[in-house]
């Protein structure tokens, strides 16, 4: 089993010297709690110092003594300090700082492992194991949800619209007693017929065979001699079946035996790497003379304390609002409520009928969640603040005891200890998006990864009134785009991400 690439244990030590060279930053005002989140602040200052060693201008103005502006591109290192740690987005998505423009970017991928030279019914060596049910190139009843049992299921015995014999040839055994079930379907892909072969997996000759009328003539299991082009044998048997016109598809399922099986199911885990492409992102701050004289003179303001403010706010809030806005629109599963529905057929008809019919939906997709991508359960909720109102009046959900500030995304509290909700009052009413993030930043469907979080031109003068701005942007990347350059199609590095995330439309909810 392997878990590690060369890239990411690159990654791990340039990390750990990065660690130590910013260690009494990262420890100051009582230091960063996230060990994962150290590493990435780590990473962004060093990212940020060595950008401003590169740029003489930069360095030149924060020299210049007389000058108002002296140490904002420095004082930039305190802002990426303060203002990562405390970036809820991070508590929904994957954070993953690069070290360099190009360096990879990390994601899990867990794939199906067999022996050499074995199969387990549908299920081929090399397929993504999150697959199920359905990974958008085989059939629902193709794909095995059980990889790693003992059940082999949805194994094509035979397609046909005509009558006739079929074989196949078991790959895993011993089959356990009266475990073999044949289903057949029609061309629409109904089921016109199942049943149970008596097969007792005998040591010689061919077990005993059975039949549904009108549908399959017969059915046998043979351990010896030659089926259909097929060497039986107790470890390999064949299954034989003889279907009647009007069966398009007949599918088997059956146990086998695992103790000291030399064929048994393997899962692969790899640290998977993708290499993205920076995005830049530009915000300028715009101010006169006259203002910064006259701050300081009626207000005791200092306008450069006053911008980082402004821009410790509007760092966070724009990468968290990006944050939000991707998995929305990425989204994949969907549901929505109609209230005025629900009344007029006495679904609910108070207070908390209202909203028990409100978290019932959310427990649905957090569970559909699980179901798509195995991972987990949808575990957090985002939603504006007025359509959360209620759960301070919901038992069992826990507030999270901070003065929430309004400006951003904010956390708000949890619910049985399953499902955290954060409010944004840039979010859309009578919506909530619900998602899945493990315990690991590489447990996740989504990844945020910042180069230079916020970085600052020389102050440029207006040639005709002398007013100064500065022009701040942003650097980063990210698994997902609304559309991927080179190709023009949606696109995500992580395998089925997509399904980590919902949205349920909350139709004629009341709100204010």
């Amino acid at each position: 089993m392997e878990l590690f690439n060369e890239s990411y244990k690159e990654k791990q030590k340039i990390e750990e010297a990065l660690l130590r060279k910013w260690e009494p930053a990262l420890n100051a005002d009582g230091g960063i709690k996230d060990p994962h989140m150290v590493r990435t602040t780590a990473i962004l200052l060093e990212n940020y110092m060595n950008h401003l060693q590169k740029d003489p201008a930069l360095i030149a103005e924060d020299r210049i003594s007389t000058s108002d502006f002296k140490g904002v591109n420095l004082a930039l290192l305190g802002l990426i300090r303060r203002a990562m740690p405390t970036l809820v987005g991070s508590d929904l998505v994957g954070i993953q700082a690069m070290p360099t423009p190009t360096s990879p970017l990390f994601y899990m991928s867990w794939r199906k492992s067999m022996s050499e030279g074995t199969v387990k019914g549908a299920s081929q060596s090399g397929q993504e194991f999150h697959g199920y049910p359905s990974d958008g190139t085989q059939p629902l009843e193709f794909i095995d949800p059980f990889f790693t049992g003992s059940l082999i299921r949805n194994a094509v015995v035979a397609t046909s619209a005509s009558s006739g014999s079929y074989h196949v040839q078991t790959s895993w055994a011993p089959i356990i007693n009266r475990s073999v079930k044949l289903t057949a379907y029609d061309a629409d892909g109904s089921v016109v017929g199942s049943a149970h072969v008596n097969a007792n997996t005998p040591t010689s000759g061919t077990a005993a065979s059975s039949s549904f009328a009108g549908v399959i003539t017969a059915a046998q299991i043979a351990t010896s001699g030659t089926v259909g082009g097929y060497s039986a044998s107790y470890l390999k048997p064949v299954i034989s079946v003889t279907i009647n016109a009007g069966v398009e598809k007949i599918v088997a399922s059956w146990e086998y035996n695992q103790e000291s099986n030399p064929v048994s199911p393997e899962l692969s885990i790899n640290i998977q790497e993708f290499t993205l492409k920076l995005i830049r992102r530009m915000l300028r701050g715009k101010f006169s003379i006259d203002s910064i004289s006259d701050a300081k003179a009626y207000h005791g303001i200092s306008l450069e304390n006053e911008m980082m403010e402004i821009m410790k706010f509007e760092l966070t809030n724009e990468i968290n609002r990006e944050i939000i806005n991707d998995l929305r629109n990425m989204a994949a599963i969907g549901n929505s409520v109609d209230y005025t529905a629900a009344v007029n057929a006495n679904t609910i008809g108070n207070y908390d009928d209202t909203f028990k019919y409100v978290l019932d939906a959310v427990n649905g997709l957090a569970a559909e969640i699980q179901l798509q991508t195995r991972l987990g359960r949808g575990n957090f909720v985002v939603g504006n603040p007025v359509t959360l109102a209620f759960l301070d009046r919901v038992p069992g959900f826990v507030g999270s005891g901070v003065s929430y500030d309004g400006k951003g995304l904010g956390f708000s509290g949890n619910l049985g200890k399953r499902l955290n909700f954060y409010v944004d009052p840039q979010y859309p009413k009578n919506e909530l998006l619900i998602g899945y993030k493990g315990s690991s930043a590489l447990d996740t469907g989504y990844i945020h990864a910042p180069y230079l979080p916020i970085t600052a031109t020389p102050t440029l003068y207006n040639p005709e009134t002398g007013d100064p701005s500065k022009i701040f942007y942003t650097r980063y990347s990210k698994t997902y785009r609304d559309v991927d350059y080179e190709t023009g199609l949606p696109y995500n590095a992580i395998y089925r991400g997509e399904y980590c995330y919902a949205r349920l439309f909350l139709n004629n909810f009341p709100t204010i």
